[in-house]
């Protein structure tokens, strides 16, 4: 299978204010996870919670290294988010965020993919 050299992780034009969006197709590597960190961590000497939302797009996984990156740093900024929003259409990404929601402060609430438009909505207005 031939590597995909486009960028994994990709904030989306609606973002804005306390409120982020992502795309996240493809591997995803550290380096990925690296760059949305410090994206999102300019905007929280900005903001005092953001609220987040993340649509998974045809993804080929994620490095393990990436994985404890992505993991140490929600739970160091837990407390810094007010909302998650989880769009995607895989039934493992259903369970996780259900999973999820009953582990944080926060709420964290799953869309199918054709629901984009309900979940920026939702988010935006949480």
């Amino acid at each position: 299978m031939e590597k995909s050299t486009q960028t994994t992780i990709e904030k989306r034009p609606e973002s804005m204010g306390d409120f982020i969006a992502y795309n996240i197709k493809g591997k995803v590597t550290v380096e990925d996870i690296k760059e949305a960190h410090d994206n999102l961590l300019e905007l929280l000497d900005r903001y005092k919670k953001l609220k987040l939302l993340v649509n998974i797009e045809n993804t080929e996984g994620i490095e393990p290294e990436a994985v404890i990156k992505d993991l140490k740093f929600t739970l160091h900024y837990l407390d810094d988010f007010s909302g998650m929003a989880v769009v995607g259409d895989e039934k493992w990404q259903h369970i996780l965020t259900e999973f999820s929601d009953k582990l944080v402060d926060f709420h964290i609430e799953y869309f199918e993919s054709s629901k984009l438009n309900q979940a920026i909505k939702w988010i935006k207005n949480y």
